[in-house]
């Protein structure tokens, strides 16, 4: 469900752009947009992680900030191992200590990772190396569902013209991995968090605390390479 890839440039759909899309009709009765909501199904590591919008936030919130929102509050509260499954896969030669998540629309995530050393009988631990990685991630609709036939690498957010209604759309959690070659989405220090986690130490893989920071001028200074 994760897919990792090259990189593609950051578009967003204009507001007209809505063919696909699929609504139902609500228990809310009301007579303006207000009543509306957005559900988004993220498809990640074989989980289903649901997200209900409400009208006033689906109508203000970018993609960026959407999917940066997703990465440091759902995706840790479902599965403590999701996370750190992401990040071995990003990187599966080795243990990184910082991973740079851009989102686009300037949202991003810097990853700052404790992995444990404890000795475990019968588990091979990856080297750890001081350094980060780049990568790019979006929330993708799925094939055969919504906006099937774009190519546009972000879940379009607008405002919905149905009244009291409900969008339901299918997503994948989309990593494309930076290079020399390849456009990284920008990144703004205002919408830049620092998330610091350590890896439990008896049971690899696995979280044990997990904290979101903003960032102070010094917790975003990043490994050299």
């Amino acid at each position: 469900d994760i897919v990792i890839k090259n990189v593609l440039p950051f578009l967003e759909l204009p507001p007209n752009a809505r063919r696909g899309i699929t609504t139902k009709r609500s228990d809310y009765d009301g007579s303006t947009a207000a009543g509306s909501s957005m559900e988004i199904n993220v498809h990640v590591e074989g989980t289903i992680i649901p997200i209900t919008l409400t009208h006033e936030k689906y109508t203000s919130t970018s993609s960026g900030e959407l999917c940066k929102d997703f990465v440091e509050n759902s995706l840790t509260n479902v599965d403590p191992r999701l996370i750190l499954q992401i990040l071995t896969k990003i990187s599966p030669a080795e243990r990184l200590t910082h991973y740079v998540m851009r989102y686009g629309d300037g949202y991003s995530s810097i990853i700052h990772v404790e992995w444990s050393s404890a000795d475990i009988p019968g588990f091979v631990r990856l080297p750890l190396v001081p350094a980060y990685i780049d990568v790019n991630m979006t929330l993708k609709p799925r094939l055969g569902g919504v906006f099937e036939n774009t190519t546009i690498p972000h879940l379009p957010l607008q405002p919905l013209e149905v009244q009291g209604t409900t969008i339901s759309v299918d997503v994948d959690l989309c990593i494309s991995l930076v290079s020399t070659e390849e456009i990284s989405f920008p990144s703004n220090i205002a919408r830049t968090s620092v998330v610091y986690i350590k890896e439990h130490k008896y049971f690899p893989g696995c979280v044990d605390s997990y904290s979101v920071e903003a960032v102070d001028g010094q917790n975003n200074i990043l490994p050299i390479a």
